[in-house]
């Protein structure tokens, strides 16, 4: 079988429309092979604990993990914050 990457320029323009992710004619839709999902995302904030003490009471998640004034939230689907200090606040405290 002959390998579907190694293409000549000409074949992609002839080939199915691709999604908008990827690189639309000029190439393979590598982006849906890729993109797996997020591990977590990062929040700063000006008091960390007080904001992580806040997803606790409020939206059912709990303290997961914490080290250097950051902590990871998880909720109960698995979905996970890190909420951090501000970067000038960190560049502060080093």
């Amino acid at each position: 079988m002959r390998n579907p990457w190694k293409r000549k320029t000409s074949e992609w323009r002839e080939g199915p429309e691709v999604s908008v992710c990827g690189i639309g004619r000029s190439g393979p839709d590598t982006i849906q092979f890729m993109f797996k999902g997020l591990e977590h995302t990062a929040i700063a904030s000006p008091n960390p604990e007080t904001l992580a003490r806040w997803y606790v009471d409020h939206l059912e998640f709990h303290i997961n993990f914490t080290y250097a004034g950051n902590y990871f939230v998880k909720a109960a689907n698995g979905t996970m914050l890190e909420i951090i200090p501000p970067r000038a606040h960190a560049a502060r405290t080093r």
